[in-house]
């Protein structure tokens, strides 16, 4: 049985094995007869994933967004992370990197846009961790767009004295 946060990639023994069977599926062995030494070893693993939080406009990284990573089979705990805040391993503004992930079907939302930007998605991304934690799953970019402001310019009309009063001049265009 796999540990938690962990995943059962391999089971071997060595030594005198003629009364030992090995069940990989469910991660066990037995000793039948009594006899020499036998020796086995459980390898576990763990995965990773690489998300990238890119502008809309221009495709540069941008940092301090805050995403959820989710492992649809329930076998872990969600992970919340933020840019450069643990538990993301690279320092890399606008990369995020998460490590110990157990092997297996995960999806990333993005939960908070950098200052300044607006998610453009909130739809999960749909990826699978290998058991290889060597090789992180880079996950296709996530991209947000520039909050857009609205400005309103309104003229009130003023007095020979310089003072500006509440009344609201109408027609007024501004170059």
């Amino acid at each position: 049985r796999d540990s938690a946060g962990w995943a059962l990639t391999d089971l071997a023994c060595t030594g005198d094995t003629s009364g030992v069977r090995i069940d990989k599926a469910a991660a066990r062995f037995e000793v039948g007869a009594l006899g020499g030494d036998v020796h086995c070893v459980f390898t576990n693993a763990q995965g990773g994933a690489i998300v990238e939080k890119r502008d809309a406009d221009g495709g540069a990284l941008i940092g301090a967004a805050t995403f959820r990573f989710e492992n649809t089979g329930g076998s872990a705990p969600a992970i919340v992370v933020t840019d450069n805040q643990a538990p993301d391993v690279d320092p890399t503004l606008g990369r995020v990197e998460v490590r110990g992930l157990v092997p297996g079907a995960w999806t990333v939302t993005e939960t908070k846009a950098p200052q300044g930007y607006e998610i453009d998605s909130t739809a999960p991304v749909a990826f699978t961790v290998s058991a290889d934690d060597s090789t992180p799953v880079k996950v296709p970019a996530f991209t947000d767009s520039r909050k857009k402001s609205a400005l309103a310019v309104i003229k009130h009309e003023s007095r020979p004295d310089g003072t500006v009063t509440d009344k609201i001049v109408p027609g007024v265009q501004f170059q």
